[in-house]
């Protein structure tokens, strides 16, 4: 297996306890040796029991956000740690998503910042040359399926990101459009073994005969700082004087974007009871917002037919790491490019349906 980052890239896919508790050491942190690997594809995710009890790192935290790490529901005797994925972000970037989530801290947005750990939040792992970074573990739960009332949350919620998001712009962090979520896929699907040679031709047509579809309408979305990834997954839920409180953990595909990227991966289906809860999330969203949307049922299937195609650039350009290959093994198959033909045809169909309504 090769790799444009050599030995690097070994010590990413196949990192061991021993570098997570060398890079926990070398902040003056130490475990316990329970180190346990979370469901993280894009990074490499592990939760870290401790010996020391994580209070004087927490009142070491800066006074803007000391008060905030210490009202969250967290676990003082484990954290989290994130190793970030080799050649995706820039250290510059990193810093600007985790000064975002520093920002939404200050204004009280239920988020969970990394430590700062020796006047630093990211750090790099001399050996590996990883870098990574430290989080408290906080207590909650994932839910399938969220009711009106959290719906009515999350609306809110939302808003309020995206109020603070529209006070500054990324300067490091990338541009969701289609040069960035899908044309830099092409060469890629053009160049790929991974797509047999007969649904390749098709795959890449129909995904540029999407983006000329889409691209007019795309370009009149005003792009501001937003989460880039507000989907159930990443909202973890937590009880507190019999309320269930939301949590935002994952701030990694924050980007310079259209709000309205973040206002349908939280209710996607298309069934009439999704349609339902996306106009009580929506009244939500817009009874905190500082800014019109632009959510029309065009603009929905144009952000799910992005998202399907970033999806396979994702999968092809990650295929060297094994835990890709062990998660889709039918990536590379007929039956699954025959499945995406189909989709794409469909998305087409729904698009040019939607024009007209």
């Amino acid at each position: 297996m090769s790799s444009i980052w050599g030995e690097n890239a070994q010590n990413f896919y196949q990192l061991t306890p021993d570098i997570v508790e060398d890079a926990l050491e070398n902040l003056g942190i130490r475990s316990n040796a329970q180190v346990l690997a979370l469901n993280s594809m894009e990074n490499r995710v592990f939760q870290v029991g401790l010996e020391d009890d994580l209070t004087p790192h927490i009142q070491s935290q800066p006074d803007n956000v000391n008060e905030y790490f210490e009202s969250l529901p967290m676990a003082y005797n484990q954290l989290v740690l994130k190793f970030y994925r080799l050649g995706r972000w820039s250290e510059e970037s990193i810093l600007e998503e985790h000064g975002f989530s520093y920002e939404l801290a200050e204004m009280e947005i239920p988020v969970i910042p990394p430590l700062k750990l020796k006047d630093k939040s990211l750090h790099r792992h001399e050996s590996t040359g990883l870098y990574y970074a430290i989080y408290p573990k906080v207590f909650g739960r994932l839910q399938d399926e969220i009711s009106d009332d959290q719906a009515k949350q999350m609306g809110r919620l939302i808003a309020r990101i995206h109020n603070i998001g529209s006070i500054n712009s990324f300067t490091h962090r990338p541009t969701y459009n289609l040069e960035n979520y899908l044309f830099s896929h092409l060469e890629t699907f053009k160049q790929t073994q991974l797509i047999p040679d007969t649904s390749k031709k098709y795959y890449i047509e129909l995904c540029e005969q999407l983006a000329k579809m889409i691209q007019p309408y795309l370009e009149r979305l005003t792009p501001q700082r937003l989460h880039g990834d507000f989907h159930r997954g990443n909202i973890i839920w937590s009880e507190r004087n019999g309320d269930s409180l939301p949590w935002i953990i994952d701030l990694d595909d924050c980007s310079q974007g259209p709000k309205e990227q973040d206002l349908w991966l939280l209710l996607p289906g298309r069934d009439s009871e999704s349609l339902a809860q996306r106009e009580i999330f929506l009244e939500a969203y817009l009874s905190m917002s500082n800014s019109s949307i632009s959510l029309t049922n065009f603009i929905i299937e144009a952000l799910r037919s992005i998202r399907m195609i970033h999806f396979n650039g994702w999968i092809a350009k990650r295929w060297e790491d094994p835990i890709f290959q062990n998660y889709y093994p039918d990536f590379n198959t007929e039956n699954y490019w025959r499945t995406q033909l189909l989709d794409l045809r469909e998305q087409i169909s729904i698009l040019q349906d939607s024009l007209y309504e």
